[in-house]
């Protein structure tokens, strides 16, 4: 059995491996890779394949530290 998913540590691999992303107004989650040096990208977006509820996990903490920015 794996560790449950965490999305925040998702978050935080891919933001460092030097990816980035957004949610936009209509609520589509965008990952940016201009400038990813994680190597295979394939090992952040294949936990999300076949899984909606991860990235909607995601897509409320991109909410949140955004909004946070903007505090």
């Amino acid at each position: 059995m794996s560790a449950p998913f965490d999305p925040a540590a998702w978050l935080d691999a891919y933001e460092s491996d030097g990816g980035s992303y957004a949610v936009t107004p209509d609520g589509r989650l965008w990952l940016g890779i201009i400038g990813f040096v994680g190597g295979d990208l394939s090992k952040h977006t294949l936990p999300l394949i076949a899984h909606p509820e991860r990235v909607e996990a995601i897509k409320a903490l991109v909410r949140e530290r955004c909004f946070l920015r903007e505090l």
